[in-house]
C-alpha cells in the first residue's frame, strides 16, 4: 500500500490538471530476487482526481473535496472518506481487528501472541515525534543520469542516519502546474501512509518532501532493491466514470472493507 500512496503524490508533479485532458501512467514494481513483476499499477489524473488500480486494489484521491475511496474490486465493495480523518479511523480500526483476532486464542497464548500483531495494530497510529527528532536524513544529487520512458532523470540518493535509504531519478518539465502546493500534496498522502517500521520515517522528512516536489518521480530503488518505474505517460480524456466506484458496488464501512481485503489476501496466499 505504501507504493501505491507514494505513486498517487508522484503523479500531480507532471504537468497541468485540466477539465479536458488528463493522464495515463503506467509503472511497474519488481524485486531483484524475482525476475517477475511485482506489481503493475496503472494511474489516472484529471480535474484533480485520482486513481491508481492494480492488484493492491483500487484508491481513488478527489483533492476538491478532500475524500479518498478505497475500492476492493473482486467484492465489489468500496469505502469513502475524509483524507484528514482517514488515519485516525484506519488506526481504530486496525486495533480493533487486532483485538478480535487475538479473540480466537486461548487467554493463556493471548499475550504471546499479542506481539506478533502489534506491528499491524500499531501501523496507522501518529510516527513517533522521538524518532522523528532522532532522524537525520540528507539528499545528495548525484551526476548520474538516465532516460526513462523517453524522459531525461537525474538521479538522487537518500541517506537517513547515514544509511543509504533509496535511491530516486527524478524528471523535470518547465509547464510543471503551480496551483498546487506539490510538498503539500505529499504531507497530505503521508498523512494516509502506514509506517511499517521506524525505517519508514525518512519519508516524513522535509528534505525528502522537498526532493519528490522539485520534479516527477520516474524510478525509486529501496535499500531491499524493490523498484518502481514508470514505464508509460499518455495524455487522454478520461471518462469522470472512472473516478468513481463501479455500478453495482456497496458502500462499507472500513472495518468492514479491511477485514475482507485482508481475507482475499489469505485466501490468494494460502502459504502465507
Amino acid at each position: 500500500m505504501k507504493k501505491t500512496i507514494f505513486t498517487l503524490g508522484m503523479i500531480m508533479l507532471w504537468g497541468h490538471v485540466s477539465l479536458f485532458a488528463g493522464w495515463v501512467i503506467t509503472e511497474e514494481t519488481s524485486h531483484p530476487m524475482s525476475d517477475a513483476i511485482v506489481v503493475s499499477e496503472t494511474i489516472l489524473i484529471q480535474d484533480q482526481k485520482m486513481k491508481t488500480a492494480s492488484s493492491d486494489g483500487t484508491f481513488i484521491f478527489n483533492l476538491k473535496t478532500d475524500e479518498i475511496t478505497l475500492i476492493n474490486d473482486k467484492d465489489k465493495i468500496y469505502w469513502t472518506g475524509n483524507i484528514e480523518s482517514f488515519r485516525e479511523e484506519a488506526s481504530e480500526t486496525m486495533k480493533m481487528i487486532v483485538d478480535e483476532l487475538l479473540e480466537q486464542f486461548p487467554e493463556q497464548q493471548r499475550e504471546m501472541f499479542k506481539s506478533m500483531f502489534d506491528g499491524m495494530a500499531e501501523m496507522y497510529d501518529e510516527p513517533n515525534p522521538e524518532i522523528m527528532d532522532a532522524l537525520s536524513v540528507s539528499v545528495e544529487k548525484t551526476g548520474e543520469s538516465e532516460t526513462i520512458a523517453g524522459y531525461e532523470s537525474r538521479k538522487y540518493t537518500v541517506t537517513a542516519n547515514g544509511k543509504q535509504v533509496e535511491e530516486v531519478w527524478i524528471s523535470s518539465r518547465p509547464n510543471i502546474s503551480g496551483e498546487f502546493d506539490m510538498k503539500e500534496l505529499h504531507e497530505v498522502l503521508n498523512q494516509i501512509s502506514p509506517v511499517a517500521s521506524p525505517e519508514d520515517y525518512y519519508g516524513f522528512s522535509d528534505k525528502y518532501l522537498d526532493l519528490l516536489s522539485s520534479g516527477f518521480v520516474m524510478r525509486t530503488v529501496d535499500a531491499d532493491g524493490m523498484r518502481t518505474e514508470v514505464t508509460n505517460i499518455e495524455e487522454k480524456q478520461i471518462d469522470d466514470s472512472e473516478f468513481m466506484p463501479g455500478p453495482g458496488y456497496k458502500k462499507m464501512d472500513l472495518t468492514e472493507l479491511f477485514k475482507m481485503m485482508m481475507k482475499d489476501n489469505d485466501s490468494d496466499n494460502p502459504g502465507h
